[in-house]
């Protein structure tokens, strides 16, 4: 099979200016990195429409269209990829010509590409329900102990391991579909066990989700504010505080898929990640520096250092409610 080569197709991404030719067409104006203006996919009032020229892509926050400049002109021009390519040609001064491409060699080049620009997340295998009859619903006397109501972690269908020794609960997806089964390790000398603090039950595919979210949804829609913690346990340490507007990242930062959740909800978000991450590291996010465009972005950070070392990897909520409340009045905006 005869088609324009992946040298070739690279060639004319590389000598047309993505800026400069969306910029024909969709008014942009520079902010930081990146250039936003109005999606011309969809009607909006607020450009949440960005072009990244770094990567030679574009995005909008509304509608989810997103691409470079090939499916840009597929898109918008409504041309077939054979005339984008002859188009775009002419416009970098190339001649484009077909070559003959093994069946082999275009899969794995479509592959790559894949992941290289990925603007859509994979979607996750469904879990039967009944798997969390594998185990134990009991009390959890070790979270009991350091503050987690029983009630609250029964909210969460906590459960336990027995054969792993693990304090484990389901993690649903937004729509309440279980994809996987988290567990935490009921050993504090975890690390000189040589065993993981946390394991899925199931490969995590990408993070397009908040954990809590399903369990809490219409509060979660009808807030003002989303608090974000790194790991569930912390969310029913929150709860316990009377804080029921928050939710687990289940990492140390947001992703592209969580941001566009964000942008959605059209509230404000405070971050409030542990004690191990830096203000800096926070502020330098790339996918933060783009949540900031379209909403209020706080963050919840320990300056006069109420959680201890920061090797200590505390979350905001371990030194009890009077610190987190401390740590939460003080928050700083982004």
């Amino acid at each position: 099979m005869r088609e324009y080569s992946e040298e070739i197709v690279e060639a004319i991404k590389e000598n047309v200016d993505i800026v400069e030719f969306i910029g024909d067409y969709v008014e942009l104006h520079k902010k930081g990195r990146e250039y936003f203006g109005k999606c011309p996919f969809h009607d909006e009032r607020t450009g949440s429409f960005s072009v990244t020229p770094r990567n030679q892509t574009y995005f909008c926050f509304g509608c989810q269209k997103g691409g470079d400049i090939i499916t840009f002109c597929q898109d918008f021009l409504d041309m077939s990829y054979d005339k984008t390519i002859e188009y775009l040609g002419g416009v970098a001064g190339i001649t484009p010509e077909k070559t003959r491409i093994s069946p082999a060699v275009r899969f794995i080049r479509k592959t790559a590409k894949k992941k290289k620009n990925k603007q859509v997340a994979e979607k996750h295998k469904i879990l039967d329900p009944r798997i969390m009859r594998n185990f134990q619903k009991r009390e959890i006397t070790k979270w009991v102990q350091e503050g987690i109501p029983q009630k609250v972690m029964d909210f969460y269908e906590v459960r336990y391991d027995q054969r792993s020794k693990r304090i484990v609960y389901p993690v649903y997806d937004h729509a309440g579909n279980l994809i996987n089964i988290k567990g935490r390790t009921i050993y504090d000398n975890y690390k000189d066990l040589d065993i993981p603090k946390y394991i899925n039950y199931e490969p995590v595919g990408d993070l397009d989700y908040f954990q809590g979210f399903y369990a809490k949804k219409s509060a979660l829609l009808d807030s003002k504010e989303i608090i974000i913690f790194e790991s569930l346990k912390s969310v029913m340490k929150a709860d316990s505080y009377g804080y029921m507007n928050s939710v687990s990242a289940e990492t140390s930062h947001i992703t592209i898929f969580q941001a566009r959740i964000l942008i959605k909800m059209h509230c404000d978000v405070v971050l409030a990640f542990d004690s191990d991450v830096p203000l800096f590291k926070i502020k330098n996010n790339d996918v933060i520096k783009q949540l900031c465009q379209f909403t209020n972005v706080f963050v919840v950070t320990d300056t006069k250092g109420l959680l201890g070392k920061r090797e200590e990897k505390n979350s905001p909520v371990d030194k009890g409610k009077d610190v987190w409340d401390e740590l939460y009045e003080t928050r700083i905006k982004l």
